[in-house]
């Protein structure tokens, strides 16, 4: 099976199969689903920072899975896997799920375990579902406005050829795209946080004690004082407003979609 998006495209292998795949339930397995520069990568930071809690960012259990699946994953011109898992025996749930397991022993002793990528919410939603029954699920969002604009921003951004080439599409399509996920995996998660709650001290403890207790585990002796410290993103909200980019995009939008104009920005932030 293939599937397509914007900018990735995947390769599925056959050799996996459901029948008479029964697994158990696996609330200490969570996923962190986002599009980049929501505020995941602070999010992860703060939930290692709990004795009972293990965030990977971006680096465990995404590879193993695509290893184990055979996929094969290439982001424009760059590979993200290198390497392609050769293997024809036949693999179901249940095995998948010892695999996976058995992975986590080797990185943590820690009672749960989580990992991040937009993967999560995307290709490998229904595939993580059946394999990690009851997993928790944290969605982290941001003004798409301010979110494109730091993307942009990035050094390894700007090498991407698409970006050079009918700019305003490109940028129309990222707007489209974030706002599809967004409602599709509001109604998957557990609990959405928004990237502007962190720049808010009282909003930043309500939303990570909520956290917490979705995930049961105990909020005595947690440093969150210096969970608050990574919360400095004061700075980065209404960026968008000093960017050239995202004004010149909002200047031909306004004339082409006055109703998606409107919806941008008429924001609260």
């Amino acid at each position: 099976m293939i599937t397509k998006a914007s900018k990735f495209y995947f390769e599925y292998p056959k050799n996996i199969y459901f029948k008479n795949s029964q697994v158990l339930s696996a609330p200490n397995w969570f996923f962190i689903l986002t599009t980049g520069r929501t505020g995941s990568t602070v999010l992860t930071k703060i939930l290692n920072l709990h004795k009972d809690i293990y965030c990977a960012n971006e680096q465990n259990a995404l590879h193993l899975f695509s290893t184990i699946l055979q996929s094969k994953i290439y982001v424009h011109q760059k590979p993200r896997l290198r390497y392609t898992y050769q293997n024809q025996k036949e693999l179901n749930i249940a095995d998948l799920r010892k695999l996976m397991e058995a992975w986590k022993d080797t990185q943590t002793t820690k009672k749960l375990f989580g990992d991040k990528d937009w993967l999560y919410g995307e290709e490998y939603s229904k595939l993580i579902d059946q394999v990690f029954p009851q997993n928790k699920k944290i969605l982290t969002t941001r003004n798409i406005l301010d979110q494109l604009s730091s993307l942009y921003s990035q050094d390894w951004y700007k090498k991407i050829p698409i970006h050079k080439f009918d700019k305003y599409k490109h940028i129309l399509n990222d707007v489209k795209e974030r706002i599809v996920y967004n409602k599709k995996w509001s109604k998957e998660a557990d609990i959405t946080i928004p990237f502007e709650n962190f720049a808010i001290d009282g909003l930043a403890k309500q939303e990570i004690f909520k956290i917490l207790d979705i995930f049961e585990v105990s909020k005595d002796k947690f440093p969150i004082n210096k969970a608050m410290e990574l919360c400095d993103h004061r700075n980065s909200i209404c960026r968008w407003k000093t960017d050239k980019i995202i004004i010149d995009f909002l200047k031909q939008l306004k004339i082409e979609d006055k109703n998606l104009f409107n919806i941008l920005t008429e924001s609260t932030y």
